[in-house]
């Protein structure tokens, strides 16, 4: 018997001691609080746990009263930026990788439930934003359970299963061993990096030094693919789910009496969001206060706007935000 558990305690040792490991180093930052996360910049964080966290935490020290919301793409719409409309030094850049409506709508009842005042929200949104109406179980886009009062113990199950993926664990033990990442383990690793402002959660593409310096676009110009000549309208969205979500985004904010802007992103496919939609979207929010910005237009038409034809530049966010405040 004495020789069975020593053999089961030997056997299982590397995968005990992966697991100390894990718990000691927390590679996705979500077992230990932080003031500033990235401190592995190629590692792909959840940025929704990471925005709530950082928000939890901060809070404590600073009032936040206004609110960035949407996915990857409302980087473009900085605190920094926003602020020169709107009377407040307590701005939060809220967003969420792959964003969804169901991640804002828990976003929005997280804020109300946690007494934060909501007196300004700026909510970036396209056709992807409106499709998902439930929580993701990809550990890159999963919800912090705070909002969504799920489970922290599968939260985290999720991360660890993901940390114990075959590629991912030997590219990062690798990558922790050498400071570099092989060509064959890219793919789960983050190829750009981003300055970040932990006061006001922003991030900042560090692409930009490239393209300030002349080289992006050399080797980025085939990305760039041709777009079609006439306007192309997207299939409608907005079904009995999406509706009710609205009307509770809604409703919070009319509560909070919130001054807010719902902005259509420019994207570089220039597909036209559905014209149910938009109406859809102006019956519940008012037609002065929903920009569409989607389509064929002066920012979708030039693809020095883009980084690539997924995320448009922050100088067109500056430039939406002056078009929006003064139409108002």
């Amino acid at each position: 018997m004495t020789k069975l558990i020593a053999n089961i305690f030997l056997t299982s040792l590397p995968m005990l001691l992966l697991l100390a490991y894990y718990v000691l180093d927390d590679p996705f930052e979500v077992i230990y609080h932080y003031d500033k996360h990235g401190k592995n910049p190629n590692i792909v964080l959840d940025r929704d746990f990471i925005s709530i966290d950082l928000l939890k935490n901060k809070a404590k020290f600073a009032k936040y009263d206004s609110f960035v919301l949407g996915n990857s793409r409302s980087l473009a719409f900085t605190c920094a930026d926003w602020i020169n409309y709107i009377n407040t030094d307590g701005c939060f850049h809220l967003d969420a990788s792959n964003e969804s409506l169901f991640g804002i709508n828990k976003k929005i009842e997280y804020l109300e439930k946690n007494n934060f005042k909501i007196r300004n929200a700026l909510i970036i949104l396209d056709i992807s934003t409106l499709v998902q109406i439930d929580n993701d179980i990809e550990r890159i886009f999963i919800k912090h359970p705070d909002t969504t009062n799920e489970s922290m113990i599968d939260f985290q199950i999720i991360n660890l299963k993901a940390f114990f993926e075959p590629v991912f664990l030997v590219g990062y033990l690798d990558y922790k061993m050498t400071g570099t990442i092989r060509p064959r383990f890219k793919s789960r690793f983050q190829e750009y990096r981003f300055i970040h402002n932990p006061s006001s959660n922003d991030l900042l593409f560090e692409r930009e030094k490239d393209i300030m310096a002349g080289t992006y676009y050399n080797n980025m110009k085939h990305i760039f693919y041709k777009r079609a000549a006439e306007t192309k309208y997207s299939e409608p969205t907005i079904k009995i789910a999406q509706k009710q979500m609205l009307k509770r985004i809604k409703y919070i904010l009319d509560a909070q009496h919130t001054s807010y802007k719902i902005i259509i992103s420019p994207l570089y496919d220039q597909l036209k969001i559905s014209k149910d939609d938009l109406y859809e979207l102006e019956s519940v929010f008012g037609k002065k206060d929903v920009f569409d910005y989607s389509g064929i237009n002066k920012y979708t038409a030039d693809f020095l706007n883009y980084y690539e034809t997924s995320h448009y530049r922050r100088h067109v966010g500056k430039m939406i935000l002056g078009e929006v405040y003064s139409l108002n």
